[in-house]
């Protein structure tokens, strides 16, 4: 019998134990755990569902029970509120928090259900929870759900107690586990600054959350012929968390009261059913009313126009503010903040809750328009090159943007990926060659690269920033925001295995034309070959006839550039 683990929450207890099998490989995230299982025999459980093919598949066979789903909820919670709030109004609240709610359980369910299928016996230790775990919002859960072992182990608990009629599993209860809140820091409050905050932004017709630096900020405004002042304190982080430390309790003897109009036909939907009501955030149910008494008399500017590139999704006040604003009149702007396209849900929610979305790749939605990038960029010097630089990505440690990015333990493919490339690259390129791993180290990657490539890892920011402006060519290893941002700038590759991303097929013949003109490779060994054959001519390759082709069709795609950018997005605001 198997000794099954679902989490790493005890990795003493782990190393001393026999026949170790891990229900994921989440456990490899931290790296001094990792080299300690070298010398232990174990097994991984590999579900095999997370790449493209399984996922759209998996994505479309559970698409309208989801929106079946939502339509159900919107009327409860307005039941609940004793409200008639529209469709469009919940959206901007709940979403994109139901999205990756539903996915987290929806792919941790068929991870388990893979799992059973497999007819092998195990025992399994399993905390005994003396309370569900609560979220306040849509940050809070995130939180849990990428990181959390504990809110994992309760998860995949959950599913397993309810998909397991045939006992596979023998659960043994251990170690008593209670959720408990933990108190943010505040910070001591202004009371006169956010008088006068509030004063000028009632004077302001535009509110603009762009992260676009402060220059561009000040021309849009005057484009917009608005004064370019950038409230701060109106939603800032911590009045999201004095919002946060006074969360109410969870009720559950009301909430059992919410009853679902859904005839579940599976296993996966009635468990969602029944779990769904439990776990949405206090700042949905139970605090709902004391956040729209907080906006009544905190947040009483109403501007003609809300443009925003972030805080539409994760910013709790902001959220609210702009679902009762639109009830108002105000027109609704939502635009990319980085790179991302091709996406299976990330088009559906902007475009569902935005009057109109400026989006950095082409889109077949009637509001949402191709717009030229005005974030900042990076940018290269036009002459005396002499660098190779790597940009990397970085992923959550358990399953999560399942349908955007790579899965957990699949972010270590791309370690074996630039070892393999750098490998292979002669000394003359080899000591031009620097790394850059992602801003949040999850999954210890800055640790892993640097035992790989010593001092070439680039940690600080300013040192990254002087590598990148006198580099000959650029990798980023993944279809976002530095992938846009390289192709703008000069020569460069994409190398990536574009089965973990999930693109839509729409894409394909992109994708072809790139690789055709070696601007994309899915093989290390082709890449580094490559570029060992251009180094001492990349511009005679980059500004081949070919190549700039290639990259007219990119930007047909996806992200472009124009002198007047900020004068484009500021007549696309006005006619909102």
């Amino acid at each position: 019998m198997k000794n099954l683990y679902l989490t790493d929450i005890d990795h003493f207890e782990i190393i001393n134990s026999e026949n170790i099998f891990f229900l994921g490989d989440w456990v490899k995230e931290n790296y001094d755990f990792e080299k300690k299982l070298k010398d232990i025999d174990y097994r991984i459980f590999d579900s095999k569902i997370f790449n493209k093919k399984n996922i759209f598949e998996i994505d479309q066979n559970h698409k309208k029970f989801k929106l079946l789903v939502f339509d159900d909820l919107v009327k409860n919670l307005n039941i609940y509120h004793g409200s008639n709030y529209s469709k469009r109004y919940w959206q901007i609240i709940i979403e994109p928090w139901y999205t990756h709610f539903f996915e987290a359980i929806l792919y941790r369910w068929k991870i388990v259900e893979k799992l059973l299928d497999s007819n092998i016996n195990f025992k399994s230790k399993f905390l005994f929870f003396i309370n569900n775990p609560t979220h306040f919002d849509y940050d809070h859960f995130i939180e849990d759900v990428e990181s959390d072992n504990y809110y994992n182990q309760f998860l995949f608990q959950k599913i397993i107690n309810f998909l397991d009629k045939k006992k596979n599993i023998k659960i043994v209860y251990d170690t008593k586990y209670e959720f408990l809140k933990k108190k943010k820091k505040i910070e001591k409050k202004s009371n006169l600054f956010n008088f006068l905050f509030s004063k000028i932004a009632r004077s302001k017709k535009y509110f603009c959350d762009l992260s676009i630096g402060i220059r561009k900020y000040i021309i849009l405004s005057i484009l917009l012929k608005d004064f370019p002042f950038k409230d701060k304190k109106t939603f800032s982080k911590n009045n999201n968390d004095i919002l946060y430390n006074e969360m109410s309790v969870l009720n559950i003897k009301k909430r059992k009261k919410i009853n679902a109009t859904i005839t579940p036909n599976s296993g996966f939907e009635n468990f969602f059913l029944d779990f769904l009501y439990l776990q949405i955030p206090i700042a949905f149910l139970e605090d709902f009313k004391k956040i729209n008494n907080y906006l009544e008399s905190k947040v009483t500017f109403r501007p003609k126009c809300i443009i925003s590139d972030m805080k539409y999704a994760t910013n709790t006040i902001f959220k609210f503010w702009l679902a009762n604003s639109q009830l108002n009149g105000t027109k609704i702007i939502i635009s990319d903040h980085g790179g991302s396209y091709g996406l299976l849900n990330g088009e559906f929610i902007n475009e569902q809750i935005s009057d109109k979305s400026l989006r950095y790749f082409r889109s077949n939605f009637d509001n949402s328009f191709h717009a030229p990038i005005i974030h900042k960029l990076h940018k290269r010097k036009k002459n005396l090159l002499s660098k190779l630089l790597v940009i990397t990505h970085n992923v959550s440690k358990y399953p999560h943007y399942v349908t955007t990015s790579p899965v957990s333990g699949q972010v270590l493919d791309q370690v074996t990926m630039i070892k393999d490339f750098h490998k292979n690259l002669p000394r003359k390129i080899e000591d031009k060659f620097y790394i850059r791993p992602y801003h949040i180290d999850c999954w210890d990657l800055n640790t892993r690269y640097k035992e790989i490539f010593k001092n070439k890892v680039l940690i600080n920011k300013k040192h990254y920033e002087k590598i990148y402006k006198n580099s000959k060519i650029i990798i980023s290893t993944y279809p976002k925001t530095t992938f846009y941002e390289s192709f703008l700038s000069g020569p460069s590759i994409l190398l990536t295995n574009l089965n973990h991303f999930k693109i839509k097929n729409e894409y394909d013949e992109l994708h072809d034309v790139l690789k055709k003109n070696k601007m994309l490779f899915e093989n290390s060994l082709d890449a580094s070959n490559f570029v060992s054959k251009v180094w001492n001519n990349v511009d005679d390759w980059w500004y081949s006839k070919d190549v700039q082709e290639a990259l007219k069709i990119y930007k047909s795609y996806l992200a472009y550039e124009k002198k007047n950018s900020l004068r484009i997005w500021a007549d696309l605001i006005k006619k909102a």
